[in-house]
């Protein structure tokens, strides 16, 4: 009988140690972040999100995520995606813990990947140049060059607009980009209008004294912006603690000083922080260009 255990026993003390590492991937996403030491974030290189200045890494939001990590005890390590579909990848293949960049929750991310709560707002905005016809409406964009990032949110907000009341509404989503090289265009004239966040137009329009503000894409109506996590991951404590974390950032003013540092010019960072991520662009971006093609196409 001892003899007939003895397979047993011997392949039970080989499988335990397989079995307890696939336990420590799969498990708590808090615990591991802890036990580990870091909090691995996905994030985009712009001027609202995270770029590099004289001072070393910034962004509002590497701000939040450097802030959530030292309450947590543990370091925070950035990880750039260069599209938004580059970023939800890193966060399916579970290579991050967490995605933050600005990123509005929508119908489809949501029934993806879980999410906190929101932690601000923002409201996309209707750009166009100053001295062309101001439009008042979305029936005035209708046969005007409309642009728009890939992969926002407010293109499925386009796409509900154009199929209930606009369907000769067009526009073309520029993949790859980002707010500032929208608004290029506008300056180039390779676009009549652009729509990008309310945020981004903060961010950018002491650069571009031209553009202006024509409408909200949907007036009164406020966009969410959240964080999202690791889909196969078990997130439930780590989403209640970045929830609990938002609402004391909330409480004691914080959220509100992050807001008015980076985004509200009466502070002068916008423009310092807008100039040193165009800086780089225009500098830096061009020396990686072949390789992030190459990237991309593999």
């Amino acid at each position: 009988m001892h003899r007939n255990l003895l397979p047993i026993a011997l392949l039970a003390a080989f499988a335990l140690p397989a079995l307890l590492s696939a336990c420590s991937d799969g498990g708590d996403a808090l615990q591991r972040i802890q036990t580990q030491g870091v909090l691995k974030v996905a994030t985009r290189n712009s001027p609202t999100t995270y770029y590099l200045d004289r001072d070393g890494p910034n962004g509002f939001e590497y701000a939040l995520a450097q802030l959530l990590a030292e309450d947590l005890g543990v370091e925070v390590n950035i990880q750039l995606a260069f599209t938004l579909d580059g970023l939800f990848e890193l966060l399916s293949r579970g290579e991050v813990d967490l995605a933050a960049a600005g990123l509005t929750l929508t119908d489809q991310r949501e029934s993806r990947f879980p999410h906190s709560s929101a932690y601000s707002t923002l409201r996309p905005k209707v750009v166009y140049v100053s001295g062309d016809t101001r439009p008042t409406g979305i029936e005035q964009l209708v046969g005007r060059r409309v642009v728009v990032l890939a992969d926002v949110g407010h293109v499925e907000e386009l796409q509900r607009l154009q199929k209930d009341a606009f369907p000769q509404l067009q526009w073309e989503e520029i993949a790859g980009a980002d707010a500032a090289e929208l608004l290029d265009m506008l300056d180039t004239g390779e676009a009549d209008i652009a729509i990008i966040k309310s945020t981004d137009y903060a961010s950018q329009r002491s650069l571009h004294p031209q553009l202006k503000v024509a409408f909200d894409l949907v007036p009164g109506k406020d966009e969410e912006m959240v964080w999202y996590l690791a889909p196969e991951a078990d997130n439930a404590r780590l989403q209640a603690y970045i929830n609990q974390f938002f609402l004391r950032l909330q409480e004691d003013g914080t959220l509100e000083r992050l807001r008015t540092r980076y985004f509200r010019h009466s502070e002068g960072f916008s423009r310092k922080s807008s100039h040193a991520f165009n800086l780089n662009m225009r500098t830096t971006l061009p020396q990686y260009k072949k390789l992030i093609q190459q990237v991309a196409q593999e």
